[in-house]
């Protein structure tokens, strides 16, 4: 890696094509980078000769470094500060949409973690603030909300679909106890009691009957048959956007089949205990040895 002069970086691209001018330059400016404000700057260039990274040192424990495509479009941009990430940080598709933004104060991750699927849509936000992790649906709306004492499940259209609040013991861990709710698409409660690992209460009692909420369209979106709080039969649960989640099998107390999907409709995992089979796919549908 050679570093230049500011006047060396400014003659490097504006002596280079036109095209790979305009995408370097405009994209340092959407950084709102100012060059003459740093000491020295890095330049690391593909084979080719395209800049693959820009380094903008302001003091020598403080940079911030562009990383981009050979393509010339931004890759990733970051800061460090004595030897820490510190600052704004993002990652971006080569298409142009951003890929993963966050924030770091001396090192930590502070504020919103957000990841986006290449089309642009939000996936995952992480808020360092109440450690809750948020999935969401391609409409925007919330599909999943983890945090330290509860676990809700969304329609697609923003309402609550299943809530599940931990009992924590005195370390503040999840015994697998808790409260739990289930509604139906139009925010109708259907079922509101407690759970114990794999059986649900209801006002103190083991519940014995069947639960079922719905879909604005009137197609089932979950259906458990309990006996003694332990499903028996055949049961199915679907995601918030109309997909198969889960589907499964119980005889005499025990599981004898278990399949569940991922919200895109992909197969995750499979419990085949007739069959001996267990098996599990990544997001794509391929199959995970």
């Amino acid at each position: 890696m050679k570093r230049i002069l500011i006047t060396s970086l400014l003659a490097l691209i504006f002596t280079a094509c036109h095209k790979e001018k305009s995408q370097i330059d405009i994209q340092i400016n959407e950084l709102d980078i100012n060059p003459t404000e740093f000491k020295n700057i890095d330049t690391l260039k593909y084979d080719k000769g395209n800049i693959e990274s820009l380094t903008f040192h302001k003091s020598a424990n403080e940079y911030y470094k562009i990383v981009f495509y050979e393509s010339g479009l931004k890759k990733q941009f970051y800061r460090i500060k004595n030897d820490q990430f510190h600052g704004k940080a993002i990652d971006w598709y080569e298409n142009g949409n951003k890929k993963w933004t966050r924030e770091y104060e001396e090192g930590n991750l502070i504020g919103h973690n957000i990841t986006f699927q290449e089309n642009g849509f939000r996936e995952q936000d992480y808020n360092t603030e109440d450690n809750s992790v948020t999935y969401f649906f391609e409409n925007g709306n919330p599909r999943l909300i983890y945090t330290d004492f509860s676990t809700t499940y969304y329609y697609d259209n923003g309402n609550k679909f299943e809530v599940y609040i931990y009992e924590l013991n005195s370390k503040n861990e999840n015994t697998g106890r808790g409260k739990v709710k289930f509604y139906s698409e139009n925010k109708d409660l259907v079922f509101d009691g407690t759970y114990d690992k794999t059986s649900f209460s209801k006002d103190g009692n083991k519940f014995n009957g069947e639960i079922t909420s719905y879909f604005n369209n009137g197609k089932p979106s979950l259906n458990f048959d309990l006996k003694d709080g332990i499903t028996q039969g055949k049961y199915f649960t679907y995601h918030g956007n109309g997909n198969l989640k889960h589907e499964g099998e119980t005889i005499d107390a025990k599981q004898i089949y278990h399949k569940s999907y991922y919200p895109n409709g992909k197969p995750e995992y499979e419990f085949d205990k007739i069959n001996n089979i267990e098996r599990h796919w990544d997001e794509n549908g391929k199959p995970i040895e």
